[in-house]
């Protein structure tokens, strides 16, 4: 069961910079995302303006070229502009947009709905010189009548009567500034290889973070640029911003609150792993291991337990973890040896009766690991037992060379070290040919393959036939079925640790079991205890 979570000193001490960075996280995200997200909006936003302005310019284009070429059909025998001129100026004024509309000679107007027969170029007209005879479209700053506001020219100049129409630039611009003044954009259309068509002011780009943008759109006569101001992104931001802002707000609680949760859990183990050393909640459960070849009990596995002062029992895979997590596994483990040196005091097992205690590889690596061996040797020195040190083969050890020559001076000193659960991580052969080894421990999913006597458990059979090769002593684990032990016997395992021998015991039960039962022989007909 996980620890109860409490705000303490080390929370509100440590903590707090992570829990601000945590509720900080999702809003600065939300910044970065919005922000994001608010110039997609604006730039969607200046593409459909674009799209619309150059809708309306094709519409009018389209009106244009269909008058022009209603003015190429008109009746051209019948004389010079007196004739054309009442239907010139007909057709000017019944339909939209135009300022003027004529009729030429090659590059010269003869006749034009605004001023009647006249014999001027276009080009003086239309203050530029026209790209060539033919079929073009042209956008101009002014004409020599209208001088301050641009235009649009569509003509099919020929040699012998050719038509243009002029369509006055306001229309264009009064449309535009319908649209793009509400949001202060800059538009501009430019027609042919003319003179820009413009409305609104150029924006300024001022803004450290908020610059303008600008897109466009075109076909092949027309092309479109809108162009929105920094207010205009500042605007859109703060419109997506405040719609995340809720959602913000949400994630900040989430993760702040997953902040704190993570930051008790880390903190608080440290510090209740000390806590409860100094308050004694830790003990100790032995499991008795039968010696097959004595029959009788050749030893102990000392298993640490943690009950809780409100009488919570922590599970040890939990808070070994999180004492290896957090660095308090080597006092974890000299606080273990205390208690095993205090529980033996009470036991009467005989002389050689091995005690094996699990060490973690942080303090295999330690320097202060074998003086903490040698001194919890001392403890028990008066009681005779073997100290079996088990290495877990799930731990990964790097600095070899150092472990290997702590482990030869400790077996020197009579000290067996042993292999625990050997087979299930992924140093177990390395461990074999690096570590000087007395016992092998063979892990209980191994063990459980056995279903009969005549079964097969190939790589049960592995690892039995390794031991015996390495000359290593093998202890099975998790033995619980009569047919399991006798398995075990035919195949030369000499020590089992498991339910059908003992259940875990406290130190008291260990004390009056050893002398009752503790040389009582294990057959492979028993049952389970």
């Amino acid at each position: 069961m996980a620890p109860a979570l409490r705000t303490g000193p080390a929370l509100r001490e440590r903590g707090w910079p992570l829990l601000l960075a945590a509720g900080a996280f999702p809003l600065l995200l939300g910044l970065a995302l919005t922000f994001l997200e608010s110039r997609r909006d604006v730039q969607r936003e200046l593409d459909a303006t674009a799209r619309i302005i150059l809708r309306h310019a094709e519409n009018i284009s389209e009106h244009a070229w269909r008058t022009v070429d209603t003015l190429k059909r008109l009746d051209h025998q019948g004389g010079g502009c007196e004739s054309l001129e009442r239907d010139l100026q007909r057709i000017g004024s019944i339909r939209a947009y135009f300022r003027s509309i004529g009729l030429t000679h090659g590059p010269e107007v003869f006749c034009s709905s605004a001023f009647g027969p006249m014999k001027e170029p276009l080009a003086d007209i239309i203050q530029r010189e026209p790209p060539s005879l033919g079929r073009w479209t042209l956008s101009v700053a002014g004409t020599t009548a209208v001088r301050e506001r641009p235009a649009v020219v569509f003509a099919d100049l020929a040699h012998e009567v050719g038509a243009y129409t002029i369509v006055d630039g306001q229309y264009l611009t009064d449309f535009m500034r319908a649209i793009g003044e509400p949001r202060g954009y800059y538009m501009t259309i430019v027609i042919g290889d003319g003179h820009p068509v413009s409305q609104g002011e150029p924006p300024q780009d001022t803004h450290p973070l908020f610059s303008p943008l600008s897109d466009g759109s075109s076909s092949p006569r027309i092309s479109v640029r809108v162009t929105a101001p920094e207010s205009e992104s500042v605007h859109a931001w703060w419109r997506v911003f405040t719609a995340f802002l809720p959602l913000a707000a949400i994630l900040s609680a989430l993760c702040m609150m997953a902040a704190a949760y993570w930051l008790r859990r880390k903190m608080s183990y440290r510090d209740e792993i000390r806590r409860g050393i100094a308050r004694r909640e830790f003990s100790v459960q032995y499991q008795p291991i039968y010696d097959i070849q004595a029959g009788c009990c050749g030893g102990v596995e000392a298993l640490m337990r943690w009950r809780r002062a409100d009488g919570r029992w922590e599970r040890p895979d939990v808070f070994i973890a999180a004492a290896e997590a957090e660095h308090m596994i080597i006092p974890l483990t000299r606080h273990l040896f205390e208690l095993v040196a205090a529980d033996m005091a009470q036991w009467q097992a005989p002389r050689g009766f091995h005690v094996a205690v699990n060490v973690a590889a942080e303090h295999l690596q330690g320097s202060t690991f074998v003086a903490d061996v040698r001194r919890f040797a001392a403890q028990i020195a008066t009681q005779g037992p073997r100290i079996t040190l088990e290495l877990t083969e799930r731990s990964l050890i790097s600095d070899r060379k150092e472990v290997v020559t702590a482990l030869h001076t400790l077996r020197a000193e009579g000290v067996d070290i042993a292999l625990d659960d050997f087979g299930t991580g992924h140093c177990a052969m390395s461990y074999l040919q690096t570590f000087p080894l007395d016992f092998l421990k063979i892990d209980r999913g191994f063990v459980n393959a056995i279903e009969s006597l005549d079964g097969d458990a190939p790589v049960l059979d592995a690892i039995i036939a390794l031991s015996k090769r390495l000359a290593l002593r093998t202890v099975a684990e998790g033995v619980e079925t009569a047919v399991q032990l006798a398995y075990l016997k035919r195949q030369g395992v000499l020590h089992v640790q498991g339910y059908l021998y003992a259940r875990p015991m406290s130190s008291d039960a260990l004390a009056r079991w050893l002398p009752t039962r503790g040389c009582e022989p294990l057959s492979s007909t028993d049952q389970i205890a």
